[in-house]
């Protein structure tokens, strides 16, 4: 009644016995029936001289061979699979006279395994298509946006009549709301799909709080809230950790607290939880009187695209991802994102971060103007784009500055240039007919030879952390993602054309 396959061999595998359930699967009547057979005798013949081996290997040896696949035969033919084990049958004086062996049926956990697998590879191969996906519709999405987002900021520096500003100033609220909705979908594909990179970076924690109070601080003053932020006194200035995102999930919590408050106040508070040594736990709390959220909402509200107010989503707009992706931020980042709250007192949301304090030595100068001092007044600079109204932008933001630009319209031309001409830095967008950015690196890499090293800045719609990677590997130094922001332009500017 034993549910395992047992049997028994002497010392030339001729069988001596078997239990029940194995004389079936043999296509016998009774395991009396086996006495006397060998392997070759039954439906699994054709394996009959591995089995042969494995039983003779089992008794020189004297040791048990245990949970080994292998493939049988049953009575009907069919292939199937099972894991075996025997041992050395050895008589009263120790002397081995024979093997005794059990096996069960695992067709069905093997045949799982394989489904398993193909649906493993099968989703494997779904992600890197949707990374392919993401990382054209960037570059689609994007390119266009550069233009438009450039080309506002530009219009809105000249002279203007009062119902033209309006309208201007609509045109770029449109922007980027679509900007924030773009960013958005692509950010919770690249953390969907792993491929959203975490950078330790040292940063001031109090200067980011500033710069995302300051995104809101207008809106807050139009609808006469009071916008506020509290650092608790032994909070370090500086700390390690990836700003960038830090300042995503603030951004997120504090639109979100803005947007959801139509009286009183919001306020960003920091402290720490704990602390050993240099080690810290930070808390970040995002407090606002707004209208709450009913209990019943508050397990799903960081489940994507979850609108957890009732009424039309044109009173709040917005993707239903920022709350989604900040508690994904925040986990991946090896803390958790949390909410307390209820319908007319408000909501408190908390951040808590593993973090470094970290000790800041390096002081940036200044000029009068306050921007970055650096020789960029009078610099050379290469823009490579084969898109005419992104080349005008850049000409326009470089020209501003006092930096001389050269084009190109796409790899080959550049190189030439390159060839002929020492750059201050180069421009260079990846995706381009003929010879594409990376290509185009390369070659400049290569004529270069170790005699000077000209700082290669990818211009590119491109979002996604493997390819910056790519771009990095074929010898370009930093990333510029479209839309081209002119703060990013700024800085980018200021530390790479004074290197070289």
């Amino acid at each position: 009644s034993n549910p395992s396959h047992i049997f028994w061999k002497d010392r030339n595998s001729v069988y001596l016995g078997c239990n029940r359930i194995f004389a079936r699967s043999t296509g016998l009547d009774s395991p009396e029936a086996i006495v006397g057979l060998s392997d070759s005798d039954l439906p699994w013949h054709a394996l009959a001289e591995e089995y042969r081996r494995d039983d003779h290997a089992v008794m020189e040896s004297g040791l048990p061979r245990i949970g080994y696949e292998e493939k049988i035969i049953d009575a009907h033919g069919e292939e199937r699979w099972a894991r075996t084990s025997k041992v050395p049958l050895t008589d009263i004086n120790g002397e081995v006279f024979g093997v005794l062996g059990t096996f069960e049926d695992i067709t069905y956990q093997k045949c799982a395994e394989r489904e398993l697998l193909a649906a493993k590879e099968q989703a494997e191969e779904a992600n890197r298509a949707k990374s392919l996906f993401l990382a054209n519709m960037s570059h689609e999405i994007r390119t266009p946006m550069n233009g438009v987002v450039g080309f506002t900021n530009l219009l809105a520096r000249t002279a203007l009549e009062r119902e033209q500003k309006e309208y201007l100033e609509i045109i770029r609220s449109s922007v980027n709301n679509l900007l924030v909705i773009i960013n958005d979908i692509l950010d919770f594909s690249r953390i969907e799909s792993g491929h959203l990179a975490i950078h330790q970076v040292p940063f001031d924690i109090g200067e980011c709080v500033d710069d995302v109070l300051s995104l809101f601080m207008q809106t807050a003053r139009e609808r006469g809230l009071m916008l506020s932020a509290h650092i608790d006194h032994d909070v370090p200035q500086f700390i390690l950790g990836d700003s960038v995102r830090i300042r995503q999930i603030l951004v997120n919590l504090v639109s979100n607290a803005v947007k959801f408050t139509l009286r009183g106040s919001v306020t960003v508070m920091v402290g720490v939880v704990v602390r050993e040594g240099e080690a810290l736990k930070l808390r970040v709390a995002v407090i606002d009187t707004g209208i709450g959220i009913r209990s019943e909402y508050l397990g799903d509200i960081f489940e994507p695209f979850v609108q957890f107010d009732e009424r039309p989503s044109s009173d709040f707009p917005g993707t239903g991802l920022g709350l989604a992706i900040s508690s994904k931020l925040a986990r991946q980042m090896g803390g958790n994102l949390d909410v307390s709250s209820a319908p007319g007192a408000g909501s408190i949301f908390l951040v808590e971060l593993p973090t470094t304090a970290y000790q800041h030595e390096h002081n940036v100068s200044l000029g009068e103007d306050g921007k970055h001092a650096g020789p960029i007044h009078g610099s050379s600079v290469l823009v490579v784009d084969d898109n005419e109204v992104n080349r005008r932008l850049i000409r326009v933001l470089l020209g501003q500055r006092g930096i001389v630009v050269v084009e190109a319209k796409d790899g080959l031309e550049a190189v030439e240039m390159a060839e002929r001409h020492r750059f201050d830095l180069i421009l260079m967008d990846v995706r381009m007919p003929g010879m594409n950015g990376i290509e185009a690196t390369i070659r400049i890499r290569h004529m270069e030879h170790g005699r000077y090293r000209t700082p290669i800045i990818a211009l590119t719609a491109h979002a996604l952390p493997e390819e910056r990677a790519a771009f990095i590997r074929a010898g370009m130094d930093e990333c510029l993602t479209k839309p081209v922001l002119e703060e990013q332009l700024d800085e980018l500017l200021s530390e790479w054309m004074a290197v070289n």
